[in-house]
């Protein structure tokens, strides 16, 4: 078993600390995770890229070659710098209602959600909709990664 995301936004959205917590929930629950974080060469707000696998065993190569999942928290031309890594068979999740960029390629598993509530970061937002479509993390470990990575604050243990 072997579960291939990749997560993208903007700069500053938390990225990055949105695929530690999924490697430190996936190591929680005994699979083997594998967290890697690019950026683009733009000088601020450039796009982030954080690429994850949940394993159930060690790989020799651990690196997104093919995602299952792609989680958009910016535009969805972001995936004009994964477009190499989305198959038919690769599901995305945006925040961007746009598509006309989608309509380009070859995704056929779109769904857009909608972020109203400011008051709760992006990032975060999107961690509960991973965990709604990637079902394989418990709410414990993923709640165990959050406090540890974020602090008792952000999940109202204090």
């Amino acid at each position: 078993m072997k579960t291939e995301i990749l997560i993208i936004g903007e700069g500053g959205q938390g990225i990055q600390t949105l695929g530690d917590i999924l490697a430190e929930a996936a190591h929680n629950d005994g699979y083997w995770p594998y967290s890697k974080c690019d950026y683009t060469p733009a000088p601020r707000g450039g796009e982030v890229i954080a690429s994850v696998i949940i394993a159930g065993e060690a790989q020799i190569y651990p690196l997104v070659e093919k995602a299952d999942y792609v989680f958009v928290l910016s535009s969805n031309k972001s995936l004009e710098f994964v477009k190499d890594k989305i198959t038919e068979k690769t599901c995305i999740v945006s925040v961007d209602p746009d598509s006309v960029f989608l309509k380009t390629t070859k995704i056929k598993r779109l769904f857009v959600i909608k972020h109203d509530d400011k008051r709760i970061p992006l990032n975060i937002f999107m961690l509960a909709i991973i965990q709604e479509i990637i079902s394989m993390l418990s709410d414990e470990s993923i709640a165990k990664a959050v406090q540890k990575i974020l602090g008792k604050k952000r999940i109202g243990l204090e």
